[in-house]
C-alpha cells in the first residue's frame, strides 16, 4: 500500500514517532517494528514484546508520524481510494481554529420551511432530525426552538401543569 510516497507491506520494517495523547505526560515516543497485519484503515506493527497499531487517520492528523512520509489527507468518502499527498494551499479550508484546536466549520442553519418538512417527515421527534443533519441533539433541539417548531417549558411550569390537571380531574386538593 502506499501511503504518502512510501510503500508500506507486510513483513517490512518501519520506524515511527508516535507523539503523546491528550492525557499521556510523556514526549514522542521513537518505535520501530516490522509490520504483521495491514487493513484499509489499521497497521499493526510487531516491536519485539508487544504489538502496536496505528490507523491511517492517526497519520493524517499527526498522531503518528512515519519520517520521510509525505502529509496525507484522509475523508471518509475517499478510504478505498488512492492516498494522495495533502494539498498546503487548502490544506485547512475545512478546519477552524479555536483555542489552538482544529475543528470542523459549523454546518449552516436550514430554512425554517425545511426543518419544518424534515421534522414533520420524522414524526416530529428531534432525533429525527438530529440523524438526518448528523448534529447533536442540543443543536437539534435549538433549530427547532428558533424555527418555533419546538416549544420547550421549564420543569417548574411543567410540573405545575400536571398538578392543575391532577386537581382537575379531583386527585389532588
Amino acid at each position: 500500500m502506499n501511503i504518502g510516497g512510501i510503500e508500506l507491506n507486510v513483513g517490512d520494517t518501519v520506524s515511527y514517532i508516535r507523539y503523546n495523547e491528550y492525557s499521556s505526560r510523556s514526549g514522542p515516543r521513537n518505535r520501530e517494528g516490522k509490520i504483521i497485519h495491514m487493513t484499509d484503515t489499521i497497521i499493526t506493527v510487531d516491536l519485539g514484546q508487544y504489538r502496536d497499531s496505528f490507523t491511517l487517520q492517526d497519520l493524517a492528523c499527526g498522531t503518528v508520524e512515519i519520517p520521510g512520509m509525505s502529509p496525507i489527507s484522509i475523508t471518509t468518502s475517499e478510504i478505498h481510494e488512492p492516498y494522495r499527498a495533502r494539498d498546503e494551499s487548502g490544506r485547512d479550508a475545512h478546519c477552524i481554529t479555536k483555542r489552538g484546536r482544529r475543528t470542523r466549520q459549523p454546518l449552516p442553519r436550514p430554512t425554517d420551511e425545511e426543518l419544518a418538512n424534515v421534522y414533520n417527515d420524522g414524526n416530529q421527534t428531534v432525533k429525527f432530525v438530529q440523524d438526518f443533519y448528523k448534529i447533536s441533539k442540543s443543536t437539534a433541539r435549538r433549530w427547532l426552538q428558533k424555527a418555533g417548531l419546538l416549544v420547550v417549558q421549564s420543569k417548574k411550569v411543567d410540573i405545575a401543569l400536571k398538578e392543575a390537571e391532577k386537581r382537575k380531574e379531583g386527585l389532588i386538593e
